[in-house]
């Protein structure tokens, strides 16, 4: 049983995952590129769920077998999310004084900008649960998800997830016997969606174990991966005759991406790709400021076939996250991890002088 040990997660080594986040940001991108015009990839907006998948996975990944409070779990989670989201839902709120009416679900209502910035779920402008800056939404998700792990902490190794499984499940349940309601905050909470941040953290707990590496398995692992884009593609093509069995296929899909990708490069059957790698890190920012790259080229395709829409709009989005990547994410993050780093040593520092 040796083989199967837990292994010392380091996300900084998965080379996989930045892969996924790349591709499902790209997919993102494309599929808002193409909304509405008579082309829409509306398989790229699956990219979402894929998002989520990640985001469960990792959350467990990196914390499995470490000691990390709550306060501070969710303490490290708002500086990696909030900051940039903020900068992002303000930049918008002022671009429609300069192209009112572009930033689909924008407003300069303070009361919507507040809500958004808290995370809160609300009715948008146009329809939906959306906040002022539209992307978002699928952050409303990711906050609860991350309150809810912060307190699965105070629950010891699976129990952890046996808990959060439990929680999630019976909002799910709640959501589909309760009596229809418009509550945007009961509707957001109580979302099968929040499965897929489940599933995530399942495949985490069972990455996190060693498993044999022959080629036979390796095998098994490519399977797994080809396997899972197959049944999400599937799930998506039919999502209207599958019905709730289309959701069920779409997280069993994720779950056999994430775990075929991880695995694979675990036994280094995975290759090095440093521009996949970068987009995938610079994942985040893509997704928030997208629109400000569609807004700079708006217009610039009118008249030419589709693909000269795809080919600009969706160069332009790259470009600009990368952009606010490297202009503000990445050093907000170092500035971040020098000032934890110099917090902890001036306490070790202040043990070692007062130590007896």
């Amino acid at each position: 049983m040796d083989r199967y040990r837990v292994t010392s997660p380091t996300s900084s080594t998965i080379w996989s995952i930045q892969y996924l986040r790349a591709i499902a940001a790209i997919g993102v991108v494309v599929f808002h590129t193409l909304t509405e015009t008579g082309h829409d990839f509306e398989f790229g907006a699956t990219g979402v769920d894929l998002f989520f998948g990640i985001s469960g996975f990792l959350m467990y990944y990196v914390t499995q077998g470490k000691s990390i409070g709550p306060l501070d779990f969710l303490w490290r989670r708002f500086l990696r999310i909030a900051p940039l989201y903020w900068f992002a839902t303000l930049l918008t709120v002022g671009a429609t004084f300069i192209r009112p009416g572009f930033f689909w679900q924008a407003s300069r209502d303070v009361s919507r900008v507040v809500l958004s910035l808290l995370f809160v779920p609300q009715n948008g402008i146009d329809g939906g649960i959306y906040p002022v800056l539209y992307q978002g939404w699928t952050l409303q998700y990711e906050a609860f998800f991350y309150l809810l792990f912060a307190l699965s902490l105070l629950v010891p190794g699976i129990w952890r997830l046996i808990a959060m499984t439990a929680v999630i499940g019976a909002l799910t349940v709640w959501g589909r016997i309760a009596p229809e309601s418009h509550n945007p905050v009961f509707l957001t909470y109580t979302d099968q969606i929040a499965l897929e941040f489940v599933a995530g953290a399942w495949v985490g707990w069972a990455c996190a174990r060693r498993w044999p590496g022959g080629l036979g398995w390796r095998c098994v692992y490519l399977a797994a991966l080809i396997g899972g884009w197959s049944l999400l593609w599937a799930a998506w093509w039919y999502e209207d005759a599958w019905d709730d069995l289309s959701f069920v296929a779409t997280v069993t899909a994720i779950s056999l991406i994430l775990a075929g990708s991880v695995m694979l490069e675990r036994h280094h059957w995975m290759p090095r790709l440093r521009w996949l790698r970068t987009l995938g890190e610079a994942s985040y920012a893509i997704y928030l400021f997208q629109d400000f790259g569609f807004v700079g080229v708006a217009g610039w395709d009118a008249g030419h076939p589709i693909a000269v829409r795809l080919v600009l709009f969706s160069v332009a989005s790259l470009a600009v996250g990368l952009l606010a990547y490297w202009g503000l994410e990445r050093p907000f993050d170092r500035l971040v991890r020098k000032r934890s780093s110099s917090a902890v040593r001036s306490a070790s520092l202040k043990v070692a002088v007062t130590a007896p």
